[in-house]
């Protein structure tokens, strides 16, 4: 500040006025090329939809190439006629030939809903889903995983599936399902296709049922859209005896050696039951509770199918339990041989018999 001189007067300036400068250049930089793409907008649109479609075409068209999809028939015939689908999602997690395909048939006036029974993690919701992927990929211009596939205008498609809740707004798991389907019956045509998973399982036994029943009445008679269903209620089976245009269909499965093997196959017919502790077995689940989970179903499905008081039944299963558990510890207190014991054997023997007893 004491000792200057020109030159250097206008180099501080220079130095502190460049920043500025800078900024306005690039300002002024930004600008000039704003108002360049501003005057090229409707052709860098039109450009980039053109980009957008060749890339959407070309994914399609490699997607369809390298996994072996085939050209679906769209028509206005209201009917969907798949030979070997596939979910084209859950068959590229698996090895080849590993997914099963399926065959699919649905909306001729004596087959518009469709019940599907069978054990949980046989493939029931995939062969569900797969069908409504199939019928979006067709109708958006894709071809589709499967050998053949006749695919009907569908105006809507509609899921109910999986357990949810809404707490936040007070909507409970069961509430949320209801709402679900109450916007299906009020918003699905004739034309749509709709697929139900498990509707109904939220409440009691005999409410959830009664309320599946009816819903499969309803459908049957006022709305008549195409419907998969898929349940653990067997009892719906029967409706494909008193409604004409349900049928039923099947998960196939193989038990041999008190093993449980899923086939994964769609058929026709009706399931006897679901295998619940079967596939608990599977999940790893205590070798205790799946026995006593025997024991309570043997009784309650004793007397022919029809149980007049569970109460009692499920009682008489505890007493039976607990009886049992008093004969292992018994058994167990009887085979103990004191003598042939050291005495840290003994102490962990008394330990493990203390344990067995604060469980009963």
């Amino acid at each position: 500040e004491r000792y200057t001189t020109e030159t250097l007067e206008n180099l501080s300036n220079l130095i502190i006025g460049g920043k500025d400068k800078v900024n306005d250049l690039e300002y002024e930089i930004f600008n000039d090329i704003r108002n360049q793409i501003l005057d090229q907008t409707l052709k860098l649109q039109s450009l980039a939809k053109m980009i957008a479609n060749i890339d959407a075409l070309n994914t399609l068209s490699q997607v369809a190439l390298t996994n072996n999809y085939v050209r679906p028939i769209i028509n206005n015939e209201n009917m969907i006629n798949i030979k070997n689908g596939r979910h084209p999602v859950i068959e590229k997690k698996l090895n080849e030939n590993e997914f099963i395909a399926n065959d699919t048939n649905i909306g001729e006036d004596d087959n518009i809903i469709q019940i599907i029974t069978g054990p949980n993690m046989a493939g029931k919701s995939t062969y569900m889903r797969q069908m409504a992927i199939i019928i979006i990929m067709a109708q958006m211009g894709s071809f589709v995983p499967a050998s053949y596939a006749e695919i009907g205008i569908c105006d809507k498609v509609f899921t109910r599936i999986g357990a949810s809740d809404n707490i936040s707004k007070g909507e409970s798991t069961f509430m949320l399902e209801m709402n679900e389907v109450s916007n299906i019956l009020k918003n699905a045509t004739n034309n749509s296709f709709v697929i139900l998973d498990e509707v109904g399982r939220g409440t009691s036994s005999d409410d959830g049922l009664s309320i599946a029943m009816a819903l499969v009445d309803y459908i049957s008679k006022k709305k008549k859209f195409k419907t998969v269903f898929a349940t653990h209620f067997h009892e719906l089976t029967i409706l494909e005896d008193e409604l004409n245009n349900v049928k039923n269909l099947k998960i196939e499965i193989l038990k041999e050696n008190n093993n449980l093997v899923f086939l994964r196959k769609i058929k026709k017919g009706r399931s006897s039951r679901s295998y619940g502790i079967d596939v608990a077995k599977l999940s790893g689940l205590p070798e205790e509770i799946t026995d006593n989970a025997q024991k309570f179903m043997n009784n309650l499905n004793s007397e022919d199918g029809i149980n007049l008081n569970k109460d009692s039944d499920i009682k008489s299963t505890i007493y039976e339990i607990n009886e049992n558990k008093y004969k292992n510890l018994k058994s167990e207190a009887n085979n103990i041989n004191i003598n042939e014991l050291t005495p840290i054997e003994a102490i962990n023997k008394l330990n493990k018999l203390i344990e067995s007893i604060g469980e009963l």
